[in-house]
């Protein structure tokens, strides 16, 4: 039984920390994804 429960709460805890460390966004990167998203948006609108 542990291996149904820790086997995939080992991988839940490898791709928290994956996350954690390396997915890094800051404001102007948020802005220029909003900015392109508008451009579609209104482009196929």
């Amino acid at each position: 039984m542990s291996i149904y429960g820790g086997i995939p709460v080992l991988c839940y805890g490898i791709s928290f920390s994956i996350n954690k460390l390396f997915y890094k966004i800051d404001d102007g990167l948020a802005e220029f994804y909003a900015r392109e998203n508008r451009q579609k948006e209104s482009g196929t609108a």
